[in-house]
């Protein structure tokens, strides 16, 4: 619906919607960024556990001692120690889709219903638009 050559073919009124400040930049900063992404690079990425601080230094302890092989008694307790490092944290609320170009997480759920209300806005403008 954002291409110019399709755009030719609606009403005015729906070109002038999509054309709106709030739908360009919707379109622009979010729709096209994360849609690219998708189709052609990574799938989006949610981390696994957000992590306080706390939990933070015992997860870089955790780890340090699961890459400790300097005995037999160390590397037989992985198994546990992979069980703690997944114990820690809780659920992320959040969603990238790249850690090196400067992405900017935004909020899983609250992206989810955002761009269901504009699709659903899109949707009805497009009905009372072009179909008569």
């Amino acid at each position: 619906m954002f291409n110019k050559k399709t755009q030719t073919h609606f009403k005015p009124e729906l070109n002038e919607y999509l054309k709106s400040d709030s739908m360009q930049s919707w379109y622009a900063k979010y729709s096209k960024n994360y849609r690219d992404a998708l189709a052609h690079k990574i799938p989006l990425y949610v981390p696994p556990a957000a992590l306080n601080d706390e939990e933070k230094e015992e997860y870089i302890l955790l780890e340090k001692q699961l890459w400790d092989f300097s005995s037999l008694e160390s590397i037989l307790k992985n198994n546990e120690i992979l069980e703690k490092l997944s114990s820690l944290g809780r659920a992320c609320p959040f969603f990238t889709h790249s850690h090196d170009e400067g992405s900017k997480p935004l909020f899983l759920h609250a992206q989810v219903i955002a761009d269901f209300i504009t699709i659903d806005d899109i949707i009805n403008k497009f009905c009372d638009y072009c179909i008569q």
